[in-house]
């Protein structure tokens, strides 16, 4: 997805079998949440906080790393965890499960803790 924020979950320096390149598997969002303001009822709300996340294998000559970094409040680890991604429907489950700990992690964030400004950054879309 050109020009979108991701997250790397894990890199292949040498490649593999299918990919022969180095490459890494990336979640992004691909459709960050809009903005909620005070007179909006529950049901605008809940539609206007939906993520959308893709999950890719990109070769490495096409990312632009930047200076943040969300392992604390984003883990792979977490996220992906041992899941098999080979199949459509597999791929599919796991994004689901993304979006919704991105959501958790996005909308809802914990009472004392206040957001970091990294992952205020893989909030807000991306302008160029």
């Amino acid at each position: 997805m050109a020009g979108k924020k991701c997250v790397v979950l894990s890199a292949y320096d040498n490649g593999n079998r299918q990919r022969s390149f180095g490459h890494a598997l990336v979640v992004g969002i691909e459709q960050p949440p809009k903005k909620i303001t005070k007179k909006m009822n529950a049901a605008q709300v809940e539609r206007r906080t939906e993520i959308r996340v893709f999950l890719k294998h990109i070769n490495y000559s096409h990312l632009m790393p930047t200076r943040y970094v969300v392992a604390g409040e984003v883990d792979a680890k977490t996220l992906i965890g041992d899941k098999k991604i080979e199949t459509r429907a597999e791929k599919a489950a796991v994004r689901r499960e993304i979006a919704k700990a991105l959501k958790a992690k996005f909308c809802s964030p914990a009472e004392a803790a206040k957001a970091t400004r990294d992952l205020v950054f893989l909030r807000k879309p991306l302008n160029f």
